[in-house]
């Protein structure tokens, strides 16, 4: 490789490691704002909504997958002599797997969740459900928690074992132990579980658009105050809903892409970078959606940028 190629080389990675960064930045920014204003509202000994746990539970994976993940990336490139350590290889892998399952059961039963509360069932099974759905989210959490863990296991034991003598750092960095495990476990493992989860999504989406084409029909016969403010509902989840489902078929895509090549010297390396960037991006925009699509957030937000508006003018003044 001759310098010019060299210099071109470096340069791409400095701005790829920086994109990276900035997204990890954003998926805490994001995420870190819904966990926050949960929190006050806990201090304030305010009462938390069902959907406001899952929203927490959600945000934190996403922040701790972004985290995870880009600190795999950043040794990778930086440091490929760390997962030589003990531990470093098995924890880091381990907790991917962990948080990339319970991401996906979070943002279903999210999902599910707008699509019990807003509907008008006829069945009485359903309507049941309905009924005791606050109740469940913590224990749907819990399952989702415990579902990933038992899937994760057979990760722990193969990682677990040790390190051939012969093995090195470039070896482990350029992915040699852990490929093969990654494309059993994406097809295998998560696959069946990434495919009943985004059903969970679809279905729950065309629940909603059939209830709203519905309301909408009824609403060309009578125009009452309620139905208008049950077509904003019907409205706004639907929104919500299909822009999750977007973004998880964008994250779904991104994470088989990415972990079926190796970042080598050829052309496949700008792919592989572009897989990779919008698989970190799926957290902050996670993130977005959650928080416009809750009108406690969304104003909460309206509050800050008052604010953060306010001081700013404040200061020209002063100035």
């Amino acid at each position: 490789m001759d310098n010019g190629n060299v210099f071109l080389h470096h340069l791409f990675l400095v701005v790829g490691l920086t994109i990276v960064a900035v997204e990890i930045f954003a998926a805490f920014l994001g995420n870190g704002f819904i966990v926050a204003v949960n929190f006050f509202d806990w201090l304030k000994k305010k009462p938390l909504n069902p959907v406001d746990h899952l929203l927490v539970v959600l945000a934190l994976s996403n922040a701790g997958f972004s985290c995870i993940y880009g600190n795999f990336i950043f040794f990778y490139f930086t440091w490929p002599q760390f997962f030589l350590e003990e531990c470093a290889l098995p924890v880091i892998i381990t907790l991917m797997f962990f948080i990339t399952l319970s991401s996906s059961f979070l943002i279903a039963w999210l999902c599910l969740y707008f699509c019990f509360k807003i509907i008008h069932f006829k069945s009485s099974f359903l309507a049941k459900v309905k009924m005791s759905i606050d109740s469940a989210v913590v224990w749907l959490i819990l399952i989702s928690e415990v579902i990933a863990f038992f899937c994760t296991i057979p990760v722990i034991w193969f990682l677990g074992r040790p390190l051939p003598q012969n093995v090195t750092s470039v070896q482990i960095a350029s992915g040699m132990l852990s490929f093969t495990l990654d494309n059993l476990f994406i097809y295998f493992v998560a696959g069946p579980i990434m495919f009943l989860t985004s059903l969970i999504i679809i279905t729950s989406l065309m629940y909603i658009i059939w209830s709203l084409r519905r309301h909408t029909y009824r609403m060309k016969k009578i125009l009452s105050p309620e139905d208008d403010s049950m077509l904003k509902t019907h409205r706004s989840a639907a929104k919500t809903i299909l822009s999750l489902l977007l973004i998880y078929i964008l994250f779904c895509t991104s994470l088989i892409m990415n972990s079926s090549f190796q970042p080598s010297d050829d052309v496949l390396i700008y792919f592989w970078w572009l897989t990779l960037w919008l698989l970190l991006s799926v957290s902050p925009a996670f993130s977005v959606v959650l928080i416009f699509g809750n009108s406690k957030l969304r104003l909460a937000l309206q509050k800050v940028c008052s604010l953060i508006t306010g001081l700013f003018h404040k200061d020209l003044i002063q100035g």
